[in-house]
């Protein structure tokens, strides 16, 4: 089996800086998928995973902590999944 592919959407607002920080912290902790970093004109952060079943929103927890710990350590308060 194939690794998923995971896509998440940013806000353009994110620096070039914050965008790397983003792309190294998922793929630590995502190690059994492919990461793939898309700025959009959105106010806030999109996740989708893309694999052989097809195309799936997520609301993963771990997801959610990473988030949260990428908003204190940037002070980003354009991420928001409360």
């Amino acid at each position: 089996m194939t690794k998923p592919i995971f896509i998440v959407g940013v806000p353009r607002c994110q620096t070039i800086e914050e965008l790397e920080d983003i792309r190294n912290s998922l793929e630590n902790k995502l190690t059994d998928y492919h990461t793939i970093i898309i700025q959009k004109y959105i106010d806030d952060f999109e996740f989708e995973v893309l694999s052989e079943t097809g195309i799936h929103k997520l609301g993963l927890t771990e997801l959610d902590q990473a988030i949260k710990e990428l908003k204190k350590r940037n002070n980003i308060s354009a991420i928001s999944r409360d």
